[in-house]
């Protein structure tokens, strides 16, 4: 029995790990594209991405697509007519990818549409040239398709499908191990072709009528209202007048749909107003009234006339300005009689006169001027300077001051110094080899003279 157990638990486990070998090798090389949606001659552009990548050294892609939606583009295919170019994808990725050329990768018993001579599937291979894989994930191509004039609208598929991809590591993968996409675009009509308008309901004395035009591409179709027709009376009986502010009604049978005693409103005819009248004057203070009465209804119509600005004339002058005070004057309405509100008179200043010197400068005092406004009387004065030179000639130090303020100076420098110990015994050594050289040029000034 624990030998039947034995044997079940290693099967078990067997099973266990073979099928988590088995889901990570199915997920070794997984690619995805992405759709969109396009109109009837626009282009666009499905990117190809690599999700999963446990290494490859080898790659080859089959892209399949519907050639009566569907054609392959490239920057030299632009006439729409034949690419004189290459029709490989743009490579986003590594330089050392080589992409081959789709005509040369497929054999002869593929689909092949003669007038654009696109190859159907459209195959891909990358081959890397160094001998180790490459693991590397995102984008790595783009192709570009039209969608031709004569194209079906609705959804199309495209298949990117993976044919082969080898390792240096594991070797070839199975196809089990590889996972490619499917993508769908929707085809749909942005730039419609519409016909004529053709009427589907017929309009009415009373109802609107319809008309319809469909796109001759997607069939799409517009409806549009036709106003209805009216009734036609040959003979009217107006069974309400119409005032000046209120709406008539007018009967009659209709000669086109046949109905009897049909009802019409009649507008309303609107005021007729005569001249306008002043029936109250407008003054300085108070707003008129100016009216117009209606000949149909005799309704009164009024309109408010504004009021008059006050008018000032000949202002009088109640309190004169003077040289340091403002002044007021007052003016008086020609119409009405009422005083307008006073308004202030600018100040005139002072008008001073020649200035006259009231004390006299001395050496060493300060003299006085005086000037005074010839209006008000007020005083003003300013300062003379003193007529003594502000600075005199310095005078010749004696022999004593001199030296006194030499040794002083002297002195000074020593005691400043900060370093005065320092200095007194450099200033006697100098001395000293200054008293010897001296010394020395004595004796030998009288030994030549001695000879």
């Amino acid at each position: 029995m624990k030998k039947l157990l034995s044997v079940l638990l290693a099967v078990i486990l067997c099973f266990g790990t073979h099928f988590v070998v088995a889901n990570a090798e199915n997920e070794a090389i997984v690619i995805s594209a992405k759709g969109g949606t396009a109109a009837i001659g626009d282009t666009i552009t499905v990117p190809i991405s690599l999700d999963v990548n446990k290494g490859f050294d080898n790659l080859g892609l089959s892209v399949k697509y519907d050639p009566k939606v569907l054609e392959i583009v490239c920057k030299n295919h632009v006439d729409g007519k034949r690419c004189t170019g290459k029709r490989a994808p743009s490579i986003t990725k590594k330089q050392s990818f080589r992409v081959g050329n789709s005509d040369e990768l497929v054999s002869s018993n593929k689909a092949v549409n003669s007038e654009f001579h696109d190859v159907i599937p459209y195959n891909i291979q990358w081959a890397y040239v160094i001998n180790e894989d490459i693991l590397e994930t995102g984008e790595i191509a783009s192709i570009t398709f039209r969608v031709k004039e004569n194209a079906t609208l609705g959804k199309t598929s495209i298949n990117v499908e993976i044919d082969q991809a080898n390792s240096e590591s594991f070797g070839r993968y199975s196809q089990s191990n590889l996972r490619g996409s499917s993508i769908t675009i929707d085809v749909n009509c942005l730039n419609h072709k519409f016909g004529n308008w053709n009427r589907t309901k017929n309009p009415t004395c009373t109802e609107k009528g319809i008309e319809t035009r469909a796109c001759s591409i997607c069939k799409k179709e517009e409806t549009r209202d036709v106003e209805a027709l009216g009734h036609k009376m040959p003979k009217w009986s107006v069974t309400k007048e119409p005032t000046c502010t209120e709406e008539g009604i007018k009967q009659g049978n209709c000669t086109a749909c046949g109905v009897k005693n049909a009802e019409e409103k009649i507008p309303a005819k609107g005021h007729s107003f005569g001249k306008a009248v002043v029936t109250k004057e407008a003054t300085c203070i108070n707003e008129g009234i100016l009216s117009r009465k209606c000949t149909v209804c005799n309704i009164i119509e009024k309109t408010v006339i504004p009021k008059g600005s006050h008018k000032q004339q000949n202002p009088i002058v109640t309190l004169e300005p003077t040289c340091t005070e403002e002044g007021i004057m007052q003016g008086k309405c020609t119409v009405c009689g009422k005083k307008n509100a006073e308004e202030k008179i600018p100040a005139k200043g002072h008008s001073f006169g020649k200035a006259v010197i009231t004390k006299e400068a001395t050496a060493t005092e300060k003299g006085i001027k005086t000037s005074t406004c010839t209006v008000c009387g007020e005083k003003k004065q300013e300062e003379i300077p003193p007529t003594a030179p502000l600075f005199e000639d310095p005078k010749e130090p004696t022999e004593s001051e001199s030296k006194n303020e030499s040794e002083s100076q002297t002195i000074t420098v020593i005691t400043d110094n900060k370093d005065s110990g320092d200095t007194v015994i450099i200033f006697l050594l100098v001395s000293l080899i200054v008293v010897g050289l001296a010394a020395t040029v004595i004796s030998v000034i009288k030994i030549k003279k001695l000879k």
